[in-house]
């Protein structure tokens, strides 16, 4: 039995690696040492307050409720340090659910915070957050269970699986071994999931078992996907599990200092896939269902076999893939996948009969009298003896990284007195997926909104359907089953019509949710949450691609005001603003931000040079014209009004911008040498001095969130301050970094093809930028970065020398 040798590696690298971070949450930081002290008092209060119980022979299961903060993971490692079985409860979760853990897991006590002490009426709590009781504690050595985690269950009611400190040691041995995840004491590991999710048991337990330093993602990092992206490279994150709904909507997969990526939860996407191969890091697959312990298969993406491939399984794991009378089919056939082995679990909690169903005694005799778990996964054997996952046999769905049992939504809904019968299903609207139930009620006129309320003090926000379809009497096939073919959705119409012309921000918001969602367009009155079904993922994406343009949303903005009218009646437009409040004794650096926003693109490297710098910012010109262009003179006008104040309070030391934003930049400086007699300093990033024949040659970028309109409306403005660029030579010091390599990606829509006149005239643009500078500016100081244009200011090789640059520029020659 290895739970003694767990605690005991746990305990070592305490030992070993003292005074290295162990854990950071937001602001705080626990260094091992900080964290095992932490962990010993909370351990102790446990033994207290567990002699203030009555006695009883009963195991002692002690659930977590906190939120993510500087409580949680001391608070777990205290539970292992007394031996006991921990139970995870997601603060999120509906009371009933929590109260429906807590009796069927038979919880001793559960340790939580402040906010959360009332969901317990019923139960002993310890107030971790609050000064503590202290008793010494003795090693309980009686559990074998490391854990017990929910999972959607199809009875109506979620069901526990039981995972032993063996099956944990186990999974550790191998899911964070240097072999396969590259990790070691330097490794900095995200934890992303929610903690009812399995895969936190990888992102808190591996950091800690290898005395690396686990990273806990905030609420606020992890509703912002633009937020979360940042804050991965901000962190120098080396490991992550991330769903492929969520790398899937990253901006990227560019990670600076990542060591190993791991896509959990889901089945593998191709596009992820791709992406994901293309990095220089190690991009993982990792497959396993909760009952083999986390997951039991691993995958190297590299782009060389079918996406769907889940690898081979880690040591000590056996695998079957067999038809329905329990035959192994042969390499290339598809049947149900049995998994065996040592991380397979003792089975559910209370369940005997469920158990005997799925755990089965092995019919094959090499396996030596072992168990195997009916996964009810169809997959395929190939011949290299990895796995290819090919779907479900059954009612079970992964939906937003969770697994979900569509019989228990229908047999919740069904226990309602009003419903007859109902069916759940996954539906397919535009380019997402949807939970729609389908209801046949027994009294008329049942209001839909008041069962979808109830539902959810049952179940938890991502069981709960988005769609409510009344059915007056279901329709059945010749077999008497409900005919699946006769159900169809109403709402889907209802929701892409507009009556009315929208302004320019309604438009904007509904081109990019549209394109999300792959619909032609949306309602600006329809509850976006509630009737559409607009998930937070889609959420996270929708406020990164909106702040590409500089129209700058929050999720909160999403959830406070559900329809798109809402959202933009109470959207402000963001001209330009200070980035921190300016000191008079810094000089000012002005950023010019250009096609895309400032957040979007210059956020993570002005952070390295605000320490230096009072930092104003012009934002994205599709922002601040709303639409409206008539030359660059005017606009740069409008941008010098803006910036007058600033010149007169701070003045204005250095002016920077990308592309078209240091174009205007230069030409702002020009204004501003003419009206005010200051020459600030020009940096120019990737950015041309000359443009000829641009709107006869140029590629129009078709980004995928944004509509055909929108698109040819930011072309058009682009092209038109290119077009109307005025004739003028700018007296200050001039500095150019351009991109090194050439990129020749130039078109963002595979459906529109570019022509071999606009690949070379692209090529020749960037070819003759250096030699046409230092004819208009022979004294400019010329630089070269080892980078394209598209990943400029987004990689390391472009942040790092800029950031230098910047941080020498001597202000007192």
């Amino acid at each position: 039995m290895h739970k003694k040798n767990l605690l005991s590696i746990f305990e070592r690298r305490i030992e070993e690696n003292g005074q290295k971070t162990a854990v950071i949450v937001g602001e705080n930081e626990l260094t091992y040492q900080q964290l095992g002290c932490e962990a010993e008092h909370i351990a102790k209060a446990i033994s207290h307050k567990l002699s203030t119980l009555p006695k009883t022979d009963a195991p002692i299961r002690i659930g977590v409720c906190i939120g993510r903060n500087e409580y949680l993971i001391p608070s777990i490692l205290a539970l292992f340090k007394c031996g006991y079985t921990y139970v995870p409860l997601d603060p999120v979760l509906p009371q009933e659910r929590l109260s429906f853990i807590c009796e069927d897991s038979g919880m001793t006590m559960v340790l939580t915070t402040t906010e959360y002490t009332h969901r317990f009426p019923h139960l002993p709590v310890l107030d971790v957050s609050m000064p503590l009781e202290e008793c010494d504690y003795s090693w309980n050595s009686d559990s074998e269970l490391a854990y017990i985690i929910y999972t959607s269950g199809t009875t109506g009611k979620p069901k526990g699986v039981t995972i032993t400190y063996d099956n944990l040691y186990y999974f550790l041995m191998c899911a964070a071994s240097p072999e396969i995840a590259l990790i070691n004491s330097d490794a900095r590991d995200l934890e992303f999931a929610s903690i009812g999710f399995d895969a936190s048991i990888l992102e808190i337990f591996g950091p800690l078992y290898c005395g690396a330093t686990l990273v806990v993602a905030t609420d606020e990092i992890r509703n912002d996907i633009g937020k979360l992206y940042q804050y991965i490279n901000e962190q120098k994150i080396t490991h992550a599990s991330l769903t492929p709904s969520v790398l899937n909507v990253l901006p990227s997969l560019h990670f600076t200092h990542m060591k190993t990526l791991r896509s959990v939860g889901e089945p593998m996407i191709a596009t992820v896939a791709e992406k994901g191969a293309q990095q220089p890091y190690r991009f993982i697959d990792a497959y396993g269902p909760t009952e083999a312990t986390v997951f039991c298969f691993s995958r190297l993406v590299d782009g060389k076999v079918y996406f769907r491939n889940i690898g081979k399984p880690y040591e000590g794991i056996i695998t079957h893939v067999v038809d329905k009378d329990m035959n192994e089919l042969p390499v290339g056939e598809i049947g149900e996948l049995l998994i065996g082995g040592r991380q397979l679990t003792p089975g559910y909690l209370n369940r005997p009969e469920l158990n005997q169903e799925k755990f089965v005694d092995s019919p094959f005799p090499e396996d030596h009298q072992i168990k195997l778990y009916h996964s009810g996964d169809l997959a395929k054997r190939m011949e290299d003896g990895s796995i290819e996952y090919v779907g479900r046999m059954d009612s079970q769905i992964k939906f937003h990284g969770f697994r979900i049992e569509l019989d228990e939504i229908r047999t919740r809904i069904e226990q309602e007195p009003e419903v007859k019968q109902a069916y759940v299903r996954l539906e397919e609207f535009g380019s997402s997926q949807y939970l729609a139930a389908y209801i046949e009620a027994l009294t008329p006129h049942l209001d839909m909104k008041v069962l979808k309320k109830r539902l959810s003090t049952f179940l938890p926000p991502y069981m709960i359907p988005t769609y409510w379809i009344p059915v007056s009497k279901f329709e059945r096939t010749v077999n008497g089953k409900i005919d699946k073919t006769k159900l169809t959705n109403p709402f889907f119409e209802q929701y892409v019509r507009n009556s009315e012309p929208l302004d320019a921000k309604e438009q904007m918001l509904a081109s990019v949710i549209s394109r999300i969602m792959g619909i032609d367009d949306v309602n600006i009155d329809i509850d976006l949450i509630d009737e559409l079904g607009f998930s937070s993922l889609q959420i996270m994406q929708a406020v990164q691609s909106l702040a590409f343009t500089g129209f700058y949303t929050s999720a909160k903005d999403f959830y406070d005001y559900h329809t798109v009218r809402a959202i933009a009646k109470h959207h402000q437009r963001t001209h330009h603003y200070w980035l921190h409040q300016p000191e008079k004794s810094k000089p000012t650096l002005l950023i010019v931000s250009g096609y895309t926003g400032f957040n979007f693109l210059y956020a993570e490297w002005a952070s390295r040079i605000s320490q230096k710098y009072n930092i104003h910012i012009i934002e994205s010109y599709f922002e601040t014209t709303e639409g409206i262009v008539q030359s660059t003179e005017q606009m740069v006008s409008k941008y010098y009004d803006w910036v007058k104040p600033v010149i007169a309070e701070y003045g204005i030391d250095v002016i920077t911008g990308f592309c078209v934003g240091g174009e205007l930049g230069l030409y702002l400086a020009h204004l501003i040498h003419q009206r005010d007699g200051l020459l600030p300093h020009v940096v120019m990033l990737d950015s041309d001095v000359e443009r000829t024949d641009a709107r006869a040659k140029s590629v129009q970028p078709n980004y995928i969130h944004f509509t055909p309109e929108i698109n040819a409306l930011h072309f058009d403005i682009e092209m038109t301050l290119m077009e109307t660029y005025p004739s003028f030579h700018y007296e200050g010091k001039i500095a150019v970094f351009l991109s090194k390599l050439y990129n020749d990606r130039l078109s963002f829509n595979e459906t529109d093809p570019v022509t071999d006149e606009q690949k070379a005239w692209a090529r020749k643009c960037f070819e003759d930028s250096p030699t046409l500078w230092k004819q208009h500016y022979p004294d400019c100081q010329l630089e070269f970065l080892n980078t394209d244009h598209l990943d400029y200011l987004r990689t390391e090789e472009s942040i790092t020398p800029l950031t230098e640059y910047f941080n020498n520029i001597d202000f007192t020659a």
